[in-house]
């Protein structure tokens, strides 16, 4: 698994009673984890609670706002109150306020839908992280769509079929 320090501060959650330590959450996850996930893990010194996400990144780079390819992050963290979990996506792009993004799950149809903007112009939170889970479940594949601020479409995509066993043990994780 490869560290993503920029990503290293996100806000996670805490991992269920029966995961006590770091190497015992990691365990839940699939020992051959590609290089294109991650498991950020973060202790709250002050709750005494370990925070943790899953991060899969695009097969594809995209081009951020000046100009240098990046992937794009699938991200899914534990809710704060422990209950359910947050899906979004990071991206390299700012975004301004569009919020307006496209969807493909494995061959099928485009569907458009508005994602709530994250407070810094670059993510998109998932408006039903539970439907949105199931989907990433079901499918192989996902290409997702948006217009980054004063530029064309950019478009990701992740192969699922390959972090099927990091999903699940997410999922465990924050329900």
């Amino acid at each position: 698994m490869k560290a993503l320090t920029a990503l290293a501060s996100i806000a996670l959650i805490s991992a269920p009673a029966n995961a006590s330590t770091l190497t015992e959450f990691r365990g839940y996850f699939s020992a051959a984890a590609k290089a294109d996930t991650a498991v950020v893990s973060e202790e709250d010194l002050m709750g005494g609670k370990t925070k943790h996400a899953l991060l899969i990144s695009s097969e594809n780079a995209v081009r951020n706002s000046i100009g240098r390819s990046k992937t794009v992050n699938l991200v899914l963290r534990c809710n704060y109150n422990g209950k359910g979990f947050q899906a979004f996506v990071s991206t390299p792009t700012y975004n301004g306020k569009n919020v307006l993004v496209k969807t493909r799950w494995d061959q099928g149809k485009v569907t458009s839908g508005n994602w709530n903007r994250g407070s810094r112009g670059t993510s998109f939170f998932h408006p039903r992280s539970s439907s949105f889970l199931t989907e990433l479940l079901n499918s192989d594949t996902l290409t997702f769509s948006w217009d980054p601020y004063q530029r064309s479409s950019a478009e990701a995509r992740w192969n699922l079929s390959a972090v099927k066993l990091d999903i699940e043990a997410i999922k465990s994780f924050c329900h």
